[in-house]
């Protein structure tokens, strides 16, 4: 992504209605069946639920905004990538510059830098209060990309997602694709993001 571009934040606000929008008759790009789910589908019987639902705990540092809910257990390139989008996804004009930081936190080297390089303004931030501009969302579902092995991971993430400015109000789903590298020291980073257009349902 080219690095003399709007503030990538910001420039989130109209994708996101785009593709909220392209999602009303958007095709799948996850499976009817993903191999994981964000949390347990409402078909299965309880017996079956207990033994595969834990209860996430946050990691240090982390934003409340990254709490999933109980489900099956994820791997943690898997539960990284469905924390960042809850931290892309979730945020305010009063929270909007903390989401950022921490993106960034969770970021490798490369993104980390694209991120850097566009941080949001007092001129932006003013700019998302005076048009009431929010984000919010919930995990849906989860899929990773088996094809892609080790040092690299590639993960769909799936969320209803509301957002509002304006007045106007716009919700929908929408699929998110994270891209992650194992560092040195065995844990993940992300190092690309993006929404996958017209893949909502």
């Amino acid at each position: 992504m080219p690095r003399n571009v709007l503030p990538l934040m910001l420039m989130a606000v109209v994708v996101i209605a785009a593709a909220l929008v392209a999602a009303l008759a958007g095709s799948q790009a996850m499976s009817s069946d993903p191999a994981q789910s964000a949390q347990p589908t409402a078909q299965q019987p309880p017996a079956e639920q207990s033994p595969r639902t834990v209860q996430r705990e946050l990691p240090e540092g982390a934003l409340a905004v990254e709490q999933l809910p109980p489900g099956p257990p994820l791997d943690d390139a898997e539960d990284l990538a469905a924390r960042y989008v809850l931290v892309a996804t979730n945020w305010t004009p009063e929270t909007f510059r903390a989401s950022w930081e921490r993106q960034t936190e969770l970021a490798t080297d490369s993104w980390r830098s694209t991120l850097e390089d566009a941080p949001p303004s007092e001129a932006e931030i003013d700019a998302l209060r005076e048009e009431e501009t929010s984000s919010s969302s919930q995990v849906l579902r989860l899929q990773r990309d088996t094809r892609v092995g080790e040092p690299g991971a590639r993960v769909l993430v799936e969320v209803k997602e509301t957002t509002t400015a304006l007045g106007q109000r716009l919700e929908g789903k929408t699929v998110h694709e994270v891209t992650l590298r194992r560092a040195d020291d065995g844990g993940w980073g992300v190092e690309g993001y993006t929404i996958v257009p017209g893949a909502g349902g």
